[in-house]
């Protein structure tokens, strides 16, 4: 039995959380994380635990922390937390975080618990945090494991890909205009470029910044120029007129990446929808506000970082208990469930990660079902 399987099924045998230590957590999670980041702030070990200007990825992994584990507690599905920590450690220590940063980290959780929440609720959740820290040194032992796979992934390189990551790295928004220009001509362009070029460049980068081959600024440079070109693209390349119904794309709720949402509704539009398109982090409850005045036929979510399936679960319980949309089809993609398949297994949506053409062809289907 590998290390990664005796993790997942040790992690199945844990005993989920009630309800009651559930709702205490949530209500309690961001005084939580405030605990945590003073905690780990006033350690004189601080640059030795988390390496050189990483303060702000500490926060934002405290942040995601919170995020992912209501979502575990929800849902009860604690192998998740065995798929997810390998990611997460192995992503932040690319990114020059020590090993042992973790059960320190995990330490400051477990008196954050200790300090907020009712002694049978702390209870129940420190079983699982103590899960963590007795577990510690078999995460070390999966990622680890893995650097060969990983090798080989930074390895393979595409010229076709390579071609646009370069000057998207290189900050050459003119030389990527080009490019762009020399591939669009018509609408009928647009899904070939969108699957074959807006597609596997962006998750080539996403790769590189995971494995600290380029920075959060360049990868936040490469994402932005795409943005320019996706908006170029609309000004340039005529769009059919909607003679399908309404749809909804959105990012899901603290989710900021927002291309493949993009590419979606533009997809969408393209194949006669009417399209709102609300790009990032919009709050649950104003997704499905608009929805009930829009009534539409398909909403849309998307989710890049595993931390932000909670959110998205948010938006899709919402719309599933609205009487005004019970016709109202949900799809959800995004990157998060190419890195944790096993996320799929969760989210209460009509479709499940399917890639945005497939999406286009599953939303046809339930147009001409419905007509």
């Amino acid at each position: 039995m590998t290390e990664m399987k005796r993790l997942v099924e040790d992690a199945a045998r844990l005993t989920p959380a009630s309800s009651v230590a559930a709702a205490e957590y949530r209500d309690m999670r961001h005084a939580m994380v405030e605990f945590v980041n003073d905690r780990l702030r006033r350690r004189p070990d601080l640059e030795e635990l988390i390496g050189r200007h990483n303060l702000s990825q500490m926060l934002d992994n405290h942040f995601n922390h919170m995020l992912f584990m209501c979502n575990v507690l929800d849902v009860g599905r604690y192998e998740l937390l065995a798929r997810v920590l390998p990611w997460v450690y192995r992503s932040y220590h690319q990114h020059g975080f020590s090993y042992d940063y973790f059960p320190v980290e995990v330490s400051a959780w477990r008196e954050a618990i200790r300090t907020y929440l009712s002694p049978q609720s702390a209870a129940e959740l420190l079983l699982i945090y103590d899960w963590m820290i007795a577990h510690h040194d078999m995460l070390v032992s999966v990622v680890e494991s893995q650097r060969q796979a990983e090798a080989a992934r930074l390895a393979s390189v595409d010229e076709k890909v390579e071609k646009w990551v370069r000057p998207l790295i290189l900050g050459n928004s003119r030389g990527v205009m080009a490019l762009a220009a020399e591939h669009l001509q018509t609408a009928a362009d647009l899904p070939t470029f969108y699957e074959d070029v807006i597609t596997p460049v962006m998750g080539r980068i996403g790769l590189l910044w995971e494995y600290d081959r380029i920075s959060v600024a360049q990868e936040h440079q490469a994402s932005a120029i795409v943005t320019r070109v996706l908006a170029w693209i609309r000004s340039h390349i005529e769009f059919p007129e909607p003679w399908r119904g309404q749809v909804i794309v959105t990012a899901a709720p603290n989710e900021h990446h927002v291309i493949g949402s993009r590419v979606l509704s533009d997809l969408l539009e393209l194949d006669g929808w009417q399209s709102a398109y609300l790009g990032a982090d919009t709050p649950a409850d104003d997704v499905v506000r608009l929805a009930v005045d829009l009534k539409p036929m398909v909403l849309a979510v998307s989710v890049a970082m595993p931390f932000c399936v909670q959110s998205a679960m948010a938006v899709l319980n919402k719309v599933r208990l609205s009487p005004q949309l019970s016709q109202t089809r949900t799809m959800v993609g995004g990157m998060a469930f190419d890195t944790i398949p096993e996320l799929r297994q969760i989210i209460p949506a009509d479709l499940v990660n399917g890639n945005a053409m497939s999406s286009i062809k599953i939303a046809d289907q339930w147009w001409k079902e419905a007509h």
